[in-house]
Parts: C-alpha cells; structure tokens; sequence
C-alpha cells in the first residue's frame, strides 16, 4: 500500500498525507543521532526514542485511522518502507507483544557505513516508531509500551531484533 505523497515544485515542499514531510538520508540522521548521544550520554537512548514515538504517533493516527491490530502493523510497516527506513518482520508479534526483527534498519546499517560498529544498539528511530505503531494498532496508552532493541547490526549482531512488552499499571 502506497500513502500519499506529494512534492510540490513550486514551494519546494514535501507533504505525506496533506502534512509537510522531510527525508534525512543516513549520513545526517547517524550523525544527529551520535551528536545528541554525546550530549545526552546515558540518557540519549531513551530522549531518541521517546522523541521518535512522540513525533510519529500523529502521524500514524491519520495514515492509519480506523485500522487496528495486524492490519494496523502492516499498514505500517508498509509505511516505514516507503519512507526508507527499511522494513520489519511481524509475524511474532500479537496483542501483547512479541519480537520484531529488521535486516535493513536505516540506522543500523547507516551507523556501519558511518562509523562501524558500536557497543550498543543504534536503531532508537525504530523503537520509537515501533512503540507508537503498535500503541495505536492495539488500542494502547503509548507509557504501556515496551520496546526494546535486544540486537542490532551495529552492534555486531546478526540483525535488528526489538521486544515489545505491554505493562499495564507501571
């Protein structure tokens, strides 16, 4: 499934569903990204996914308004591959959680062109878009959410790998 897109010659504006839209390749966002992590330290991980859930939930409710549940997921998914951040597996994932894997995470190989590997996972975008994605496919307060990058490409690992957790009453 294809959304909306939309470049506009004569304002030099992108929109994605009516709403202005902006592509970052890899070298700025990886750059971004290592930039706020010295800045932030211990606490860049979880500033980089919150921004990143925060920033795409609204988004996600009006491409994916009235969808729910597995249709939801891939609508999704459909979504982050159209705008080039790779795509994900979700066939172990259901209304509780599950894991999700990647093996073409925009960050993950972007920060190995870039810089190599790290020590620790770098796919903070995805987290937060998973988070967002999967709290609006299953009904859920996004604080509910879980989700957390057990592997990564650029971390020497095989693939990208997230649990997503719900915990009610945290």
């Amino acid at each position: 499934m294809a959304f909306p897109f939309a470049f506009h010659v004569g304002t030099n504006v992108a929109t994605l569903a009516g709403a202005q839209h902006v592509f970052h390749c890899h070298y700025y966002n990886c750059a971004l990204q290592d930039a706020i992590e010295k800045a932030l330290d211990s606490e860049a991980s979880q500033v980089l996914t919150d921004t990143a859930e925060a920033t795409v939930r609204s988004q996600l409710e009006r491409l994916l308004a009235g969808a729910r549940g597995v249709d939801a997921l891939q609508r999704g998914r459909d979504l982050f591959r159209q705008l080039g951040f790779g795509s994900f597996d979700l066939s172990a994932v259901a209304a509780n959680g599950g894991e999700v894997r990647s093996d073409s995470s925009h960050y993950g190989l972007g920060w190995l062109s870039m810089y190599g590997t790290r020590p620790r996972p770098a796919c903070y975008f995805m987290a937060g878009y998973l988070k967002a994605l999967f709290a609006i496919a299953f009904s859920e307060d996004p604080t509910a959410v879980v989700v957390q990058e057990t592997e990564c490409v650029a971390a020497q690992g095989s693939t990208c790998r997230f649990k997503l957790e719900v915990k009610h009453g945290r």
